[in-house]
This record gives structure tokens, sequence and C-alpha cells, in this order.
């Protein structure tokens, strides 16, 4: 990810909520102008990237699917309560590819997470591509190659989402916690919530 230091403002440190964040009410403006000309993947990588998306979605012999970036952040907020309220499980993954299917009958799901093994676990189908769990960059990268997002909490899937464009699914829990970067970004960009989870 090239991101050019200096001139990319508009975070809010420590506010009211306690949370390091964009300021996406702020950034909402000019955010076009920033992602066009800041926040581009690399050429070398978007291009390693594009050409393992293809020889993958080659394999599933599926032509022209819409693909979903899935990311699964596993390490510190995998099974159990954050904040005093249950985190999501696979159950809301399974619910939010049932939703794409729905939208988007030849889509393709794109996983990456920090727990690889855990999602080989879960979600193998013909439909899941489990390729992430490489280099940070290259993940994020993977996520911004794809039409669509399916995202849990925490700002990497938030930038993955932001990042491709199109449709982002969040779990409708993320209104418990005002103020995040994730909750934040959900609400100014009008993302979709999965309600019951």
């Amino acid at each position: 990810v090239h991101i050019r230091r200096g001139d990319v403002g508009g975070y809010t440190r420590f506010g009211e909520t306690g949370h390091n964040k964009p300021d996406w009410n702020l950034l909402q403006e000019h955010i076009l102008p920033i992602k066009k000309y800041h926040l581009q993947i690399n050429q070398n990588l978007k291009s390693k990237v594009q050409l393992l998306l293809k020889q993958e979605i080659l394999n599933l012999q599926i032509q022209n699917p819409t693909t979903t970036g899935v990311h699964i952040r596993r390490g510190d907020f995998g099974g159990y309560t954050r904040f005093g309220h249950q985190m999501i499980d696979e159950k809301y993954y399974l619910a939010g590819m049932e939703y794409y299917r729905l939208q988007y009958p030849d889509t393709v799901f794109v996983l990456v997470s920090d727990d690889m093994d855990w999602c080989r676990q879960k979600f193998a189908s013909s439909d899941v591509l489990l390729i992430g769990g490489n280099s940070p960059e290259e993940d994020l990268a993977i996520l911004a190659s794809c039409n669509h997002s399916l995202i849990g909490y925490g700002t990497f899937g938030v930038w993955g989402g932001f990042l491709a464009g199109g449709e982002v699914v969040v779990p409708e829990s993320l209104k418990l916690f005002r103020g995040t970067a994730s909750e934040t970004a959900a609400r100014v960009w009008n993302w979709t919530m999965l309600s019951g989870f």
C-alpha cells in the first residue's frame, strides 16, 4: 500500500470515545481524490494478486464471477466476549455468504484471515477461495481486488472494504461499539448491516 506522508489528515485521536480512528465525516468530502492519488496498491503487488485470483478462479470453472472479499479477524477477537458483548463467529460469515449468494448467484468468496487453519475447517466450499494468510499487504491487496466485501470487526477489514468499493456487509452488532473505526465507517458510508449478528 502506497500512502504519501504529510498530506493526508483527518484522524481523531482519543476523542470522546477513546479510539484512534479516521474521522470519516471529515474525510467523506475529500475521500475520492485521497483514494485515487494516495491509497493505491503497489503495481507489482497488484499484478501478483490479480494473477493469483485469475488462476484460482479458473480452477473453479465459473465464468465472470462476482468476487466478494471476506476478512476474518480471529487473533484477538475470536470466539469470546469483548467490551461486554459476545463477538461474531462463523455463523455471521456463513449468513453473510448466503446473503451474497442470493444477491449475486455467481459469487466467489476470497477469504483472508489471521487464522487460515480455522477458516479451512469452517468455510471449505466450492465457491470459497482460501488464499489469505500471507503478508498483511498481500491480504489487503486481495481484499481491494474484489467487487464486494464481507467484514467483521477491525480496521483491516474496514480498509479492505473501503478500497474494494462495491457493497460492504458488516454485522449489525457494530452499533454496540459506537465511535470505533468500524462502526463509524459503516454508518458514514452506509454499509449493509446484517441483522441478527
